[in-house]
């Protein structure tokens, strides 16, 4: 946990958009410490570390441990990015730093939760090159690429800040169950619109929101435009 600290500390913390991303880094790893007494005196030591508030860091602790996504449990203000934007940034420089972990993402699953863009395009070559094993080769991956996302595979390249594989490992499975979560919003937001119309069948459309209500999760589709 020390040394999860001193990391999240020797980046860039000199905006309070890289203090949260400092926070948010580690949020996850303390959110699984059993000890409150411990949990406490550890937030006090990050919020110190980061130089952010004690309150801030517990926020995003306790934000994390509901599969929040934490950086938004710190005060900032408004960001030029998105929050879709920020999360699959970041699940692209997990992947980018753990290769492996492309397995815990479905292609199929992917395609139907992320639009097309460069990011996107990004993730999905960062996940096949997973898939093949070894390690990763930028250069090879980068050929796949257009300009912005090679653009984007660059940046990730260059960052000297590593990425601790637990910390990777809970980003990718908490973007993930965000990007379903949103996805089911959306269905059911479909499924009320198609109520409304006089001519839709009730019957058909309350089974299917009853449906995904039920499973909690979305019905894998490709988006808008195909397969990324």
């Amino acid at each position: 946990m020390d040394v999860a600290i001193d990391r999240a500390a020797a980046g860039d913390t000199s905006t309070p958009w890289a203090k949260a991303d400092a926070v948010a880094a580690v949020a996850p790893l303390l959110a699984r410490i059993p000890s409150a007494v411990e949990r406490h005196e550890y937030c006090n030591r990050l919020a110190l570390a980061v130089r952010s508030e004690a309150r801030h860091v517990e926020a995003a602790v306790r934000a994390a441990g509901r599969g929040d996504d934490a950086r938004d449990a710190v005060p900032v203000a408004a960001r030029r990015d998105g929050p879709e934007e920020r999360n699959l940034r970041q699940l692209a420089r997990s992947l980018f730093e753990h290769p492996a972990l492309g397995s815990r993402v479905g292609r199929d699953e992917l395609a139907a939760l992320v639009a097309p863009c460069p990011l996107g395009e990004l993730i999905f070559a960062l996940v096949d090159a997973g898939a093949a094993g070894g390690g990763l080769d930028v250069e090879a991956v980068a050929a796949q690429l257009g300009d912005e996302a090679r653009a984007l595979l660059r940046s990730l390249a260059v960052d000297d800040e590593a990425l601790d594989e637990e910390v990777a490992r809970k980003t990718v499975d908490d973007t993930l169950e965000w990007l379903r979560k949103r996805q089911l919003k959306r269905q059911k937001r479909e499924l009320t619109q198609q109520l409304r119309d006089p001519g839709a069948d009730a019957d058909a459309v309350l089974k299917e929101k009853q449906r995904l209500i039920s499973e909690k999760k979305p019905v894998a589709h490709s988006p808008v435009g195909g397969p990324l």
